[in-house]
């Protein structure tokens, strides 16, 4: 099998095998070897995200969480781990302070975080569950203001809701 060639010591390579065989619709196979990698190299935090990130694909959210939590633990920089497991949180624990706290954490650890986090604590705080218009309006602006498409579903959705809130949309 060719899991079984690839040099053990070769981290990297076997975390690219287990996303190809991820890409390639094989999960399982995925989970297994990412498993195997967290145990040879259980201070690799991208190799823990990578298989938070097939389990929370796999519908398996309770195991993404715990693989993203080690993850910060080893590097609490990791901003896909802390982004990632914010959307565990908030989309399948509808643990909504949980999501919060992640994201939050996400966008401390990045200079330039990605205008879609700004747009999920928009959400977050507007319809999800934490009722905090006034920030939700700031994360929807935020989001605009740095690049967010205001075209399509989500743009629809943010420019509805700051016009409803006779906010302009810039």
């Amino acid at each position: 099998m060719v899991l079984e060639k690839i040099d053990k010591e070769n981290i990297r390579a076997r975390v690219m095998l287990a996303l190809d065989l991820w890409l390639d619709g094989s999960a399982s196979k995925a989970i297994k070897e990412l498993e195997k990698v967290t145990k040879d190299a259980p201070e690799d935090d991208l190799a823990w995200t990578f298989l938070g990130d097939v389990y929370y694909d796999a519908n398996k959210a309770d195991s993404a969480i715990k693989a993203y939590k080690k993850a910060v633990e080893l590097n609490d920089k990791n901003f896909f781990a802390w982004f990632h497991m914010g959307i565990a949180y908030e989309d399948d624990k509808r643990k909504y302070e949980e999501a919060d706290r992640c994201y939050e954490k996400a966008i401390q650890v990045r200079a330039d975080p990605p205008a879609e986090i700004f747009l999920r604590l928009g959400v977050l705080n507007d319809i999800n569950g934490l009722d905090r218009p006034e920030k939700a309006v700031q994360y929807y602006q935020t989001y605009i203001d740095n690049g967010g498409n205001v075209t399509g579903d989500n743009g629809n959705v943010v420019a509805g809701i700051l016009t409803d809130r006779d906010l302009v949309v810039r």
